[in-house]
């Protein structure tokens, strides 16, 4: 599969209808597609996570080359212009509050803008119809795989969340339900649409889960699934008041949902039964029981520093493993910020303030803890709330709200590649929206998924929808027919 992956890739290049501008931003997009969805890969070889990060920041930069052209695509980049007002209330408080006050705003500014700026870059190819197409067939190739490592990682390491996050990462192991999360926003509709054989591929991304042991995955598994199929439902009944063909029958839908249905028991038994925490047994293969499923989220959301699942409260200082739940971390960081002085509340504390890179200095792994007395698992959103107040907050929560808005619009088109490409989108970016605000940094500072998603993104926004009807399905069909020839 690797040689025909690179025949294919060595033969779009040698394309004359390529032109020579392109060539380069074809060549950096695949290379930065590549980078990030085998960061896993580089970092078990011993490839410094730097090192990763600067060949994925080296190709955004070659693509940014077309931002400063008159190729610029304007509309595009005033759809990031509320991105750029929060790297620049991060940049004036950087300036101003801290002692390495330069450096700290060019990391924020890099941190908020790195892989949003990919939007307008993307959008001012002038072939970026194939360009998106081939970005997505080798996306499609890397997803595709993630299950089948989690199965060696399961018979070779065990269930764990720290290592061989697919070939995606090594430490972060929010993509093992992230990653799952943002094929299944795919999947589904492919099955409603091709065939229900792809649910299969679905099971195979909710053991991908499971072996990388994220509990989140029990209830946010079903919500996605059932979460896409009610905007298939959106979809065809648009399509019927127009008086246009449904892409599904009633029949068909609901044989989908009985699916879903069973596959959400098969998640929430499955998950309970294979990650040691959610079972009373504590191990894989534990003993089944909802009411401790049930109080062990309840306590894990909401704990506080002084709590029978952290370590030993003397040692709080020094010990990071002592955290605030999810949920009470979000709260007591904004009662935290309501209680700042009127420009601080508003602006915050300046751009990298709680950043956790190295780059500025000293041990700055616990900074959130040390500065301010809040630790546990931080969302970017509350990066943002910290570091630009309730006002940058208050953007960054528009920004995402705004291309919702702009995604749903879409759904509503009677092109129906343009509508469907819209619900996979949707779905991707709410995901997105979710992980940001609520769940971790994952998806917009790790790079991982953030490249495909702007890419898509772009596809969607940009005209791009009827690339080969639908693009990420013929991506996959294509990968399934060559290798099919070439054997």
């Amino acid at each position: 599969m690797t040689g025909l992956i690179l025949q294919k890739f060595f033969d779009y290049w040698r394309d004359n209808q390529l032109l020579k501008a392109d060539r380069v931003r074809y060549i950096s997009l695949m290379v930065l597609i590549f980078a990030s969805l085998s960061t896993g890969i580089w970092q078990g070889l011993g490839i410094p996570l730097a090192a990763i990060k600067a060949i994925t920041e080296v190709c955004i930069l070659i693509l940014l080359l077309s931002v400063f052209t008159k190729e610029i695509n304007w509309k595009a980049l005033i759809l990031i212009v509320p991105l750029l007002c929060i790297s620049f209330i991060g940049v004036c408080g950087a300036l101003l509050e801290q002692s390495e006050g330069t450096l700290s705003a060019i990391l924020f500014f890099r941190d908020m803008l790195k892989f949003a700026l990919l939007l307008p870059a993307i959008a001012s190819f002038k072939q970026r119809n194939m360009l998106i197409e081939k970005a997505v067939f080798l996306a499609s190739v890397f997803f595709l795989i993630q299950p089948v490592i989690s199965i060696l990682k399961f018979f070779l390491i065990g269930v764990d969340e720290s290592y061989w996050i697919g070939t995606m990462h090594q430490t972060a192991g929010e993509l093992g339900v992230l990653a799952p999360l943002f094929a299944i926003c795919f999947l589904v509709p492919m099955a409603f649409l091709r065939s229900f054989w792809w649910f299969t591929v679905v099971v195979a991304f909710c053991v991908f889960c499971f072996v990388n042991e994220k509990r989140l995955g029990l209830s946010a598994i079903p919500i996605t699934m059932f979460g896409m199929l009610f905007l298939h439902l959106i979809q065809d009944s648009w399509r019927n008041f127009k008086g246009i063909d449904k892409l599904s029958s009633s029949k068909r839908k609901l044989y989908g949902g009985f699916i879903i249905s069973l596959l959400s028991i098969f998640v929430i038994y499955a998950s309970a039964l294979i990650i040691p925490s959610l079972n009373i047994d504590e191990k894989v293969g534990g003993f089944f029981n909802y009411r401790h499923i049930i109080s062990y989220h309840k306590e894990y959301l909401t704990r506080d520093y002084e709590d029978p699942l952290n370590n030993p409260i003397e040692n709080i200082e020094f010990d990071p493993g002592i955290q605030l739940g999810r949920f009470k971390l979000i709260n007591n960081s904004f009662r935290y910020m309501a209680n700042q002085p009127t420009l601080r509340l508003l602006f915050g504390f300046g751009g990298s303030d709680i950043s956790t890179s190295y780059l500025l200095g000293g041990d700055r792994t616990d900074i959130f803890y040390h500065k301010h007395q809040l630790r546990g698992a931080t969302p970017f959103g509350l990066r943002v709330l910290i570091e630009t107040g309730f006002v940058g907050y208050l953007i960054f929560v528009f920004w995402f709200s705004y291309i919702s808005f702009l995604l749903i619009r879409n759904i509503f088109s009677l092109n129906e590649s343009r509508s469907t490409l819209a619900i996979c989108a949707t779905g991707m970016h709410l995901i997105f929206f979710f992980d940001s605000l609520f769940y971790s940094c994952a998806t917009w500072t790790n790079g991982v998924l953030t490249p495909i998603y702007f890419v898509i993104l772009t596809s969607i926004l940009f005209g791009n929808y009827n690339i080969a009807d639908f693009l990420f399905f013929r991506s996959i069909k294509k990968l399934s027919n060559q290798i099919t020839h070439s054997s």
